[in-house]
């Protein structure tokens, strides 16, 4: 057998484009061994779809998954243009002005990463931190992960997964759901357990869906980036459907095919075996969601969540200014009393957060600075030694809060105080973003 030989799927399952859809084994070649023509001028759209039909041999996009995509995004008015290798890695226009999302379909990751070289994926990561948007399905995950686990084998850098949008490894093949050497479609049911903002227009959690499956990867090792869980794994438990920003962007990885409707006919396909598959309704609502929030961002950033213990100290400010870096906020104002004046007026004022978080508010004077005052749901105030109580508890929204109108500061004993705010991911303390300013009361 050579070296070509065995990277070639063996033929007697479900055509070529099934043969190829999402296994991640290296491919060692070269990177750019073929051509597709020179780069044709691009046009934009809503959706830059990956395609790389035109490559003279080891094509990896799924043909059946992108008439699936192309379907899909019409029922709701998206425009799409279908872009290959070779505009990734040679094209001189800008993608930040053409797409809004870069969409990579399942398929075979090997050549994902054999046709797209170290120019393409850079214009992908670009794309993203400039304020883009990717979309990985199956084979398209796998991609862009740092690292993929496939049974006992680990792929890095040097197998070409470098990509390096999302900053865990992808794992497969998860044979307790299916066997991917059989070559067979099946169900499997995700959890949607945690509150996030992605979905909370959708539907409320917990609830499940089902998803066609086959050779799509979970993903681990992300424990210490913001990464947001959409989706688990019933099986085994671990994520099946991540998102989670890269600079100015945002990236969602789905292990399973959420763009295949098995029990309609309107995504254009039909898979073998699958009018033996049900998934329990649509699978086109949740998708063109996730679709849609890639697509339109909020008008109000989203901050990221603490995955350590930070603090963050400014100088008094009137009102609170708000930002998406954490370190830039200034989330707590003391009205007039900021700038000499003399009345106190505490406000509160920041973004939402990608997940809830639980809210601290407390204060300390400078004569006795070991002791923290919090303020509890009820409003009253209790020391910190006594219980570490937020009060206000797994916050989804963007946090606006005023603690009444205006206090003179004649009936603020003199002195200086130290006021603080955290956040910290709901039902946790071990990691925070801590904001602290001070309150100076002067003497009569």
């Amino acid at each position: 057998m050579t070296n070509s030989d065995k990277y070639v799927p063996r033929p007697g399952w479900h055509g070529w484009a099934a043969r190829v859809r999402c296994f991640p084994l290296l491919l060692a070649a070269p990177f750019l061994c073929g051509f597709a023509g020179p780069s044709q001028a691009l046009h934009g759209a809503d959706v830059a779809l990956y395609n790389d039909s035109t490559a003279p041999y080891y094509n990896g996009a799924w043909q059946d998954g992108l008439t699936a995509i192309r379907n899909m995004l019409a029922t709701i008015g998206l425009s799409y243009e279908e872009i290959n290798y070779w505009d990734l890695d040679t094209s001189f226009q800008d993608f930040s002005s053409l797409y809004k999302i870069i969409l990579m379909p399942g398929g075979y990751a090997p050549y994902y990463n054999y046709w797209i070289n170290r120019t393409g994926k850079d214009r992908i990561r670009a794309f993203v931190q400039s304020g883009g948007a990717y979309f990985g399905i199956c084979a398209g995950a796998y991609f862009a992960c740092d690292t993929v686990t496939w049974g006992d084998t680990v792929y890095d850098d040097d197998a070409g997964y470098d990509l390096d949008l999302f900053p865990g490894s992808a794992m497969g093949d998860i044979g307790s759901i299916a066997d991917y050497y059989a070559g067979n479609w099946t169900m499997t049911t995700l959890n949607f357990t945690a509150a996030n903002s992605i979905l909370r227009r959708y539907k409320t959690v917990p609830y499940t869906e089902d998803l066609i499956f086959l050779g799509g990867p979970s993903f681990v090792g992300y424990e210490q980036y913001p990464v947001t869980v959409l989706a688990s794994f019933a099986s085994h438990g671990r994520p099946g459907i991540v998102a989670f920003p890269y600079g100015s962007g945002r990236v969602i990885l789905s292990g399973p095919h959420p763009e295949i409707e098995e029990d309609s006919a309107r995504d254009g396909v039909t898979l073998s075996g699958e009018d033996q598959l049900d998934d329990r309704g649509s699978d086109w609502d949740f998708t063109l969601h996730l679709v849609v929030w890639l697509a339109y961002p909020q008008s109000n950033p989203i901050m990221d969540i603490p995955m350590g213990q930070t603090t963050f100290a400014y100088t008094p400010v009137v009102t609170p200014s708000r930002s998406a870096i954490p370190a830039d906020a200034r989330p707590v104002g003391l009205g007039p009393v900021a700038t000499n004046g003399n009345e106190l007026a505490i406000s509160i004022s920041l973004y939402q957060f990608m997940t809830p978080v639980d809210m601290y508010f407390g204060y300390s004077a400078a004569d006795d600075p070991a002791t923290i005052h919090i303020l509890r749901p009820d409003g009253a105030l209790q020391p910190m030694a006594e219980g570490l109580i937020p009060f206000q508890a797994s916050v989804l929204d963007p946090v606006a809060v005023s603690f009444g109108g205006g206090i003179p500061i004649a009936a603020i004993r003199p002195g200086t105080y130290t006021l603080y705010f955290a956040a910290a991911p709901a039902g946790r303390t071990d990691a925070y973003y801590l904001w602290t300013t001070t309150l100076t009361i002067p003497g009569s």
